[in-house]
């Protein structure tokens, strides 16, 4: 279970890092 539990919350972050890391540059050009 622990296992699991700490799995999700990285993936998300990552998810989230990648999103913001991409998004980011769009945002400065408009």
């Amino acid at each position: 279970m622990n296992s699991q539990q700490k799995k999700k919350p990285s993936l998300i972050l990552g998810i989230l890092s990648i999103v913001l890391g991409l998004l980011s540059p769009i945002v400065g050009l408009i």
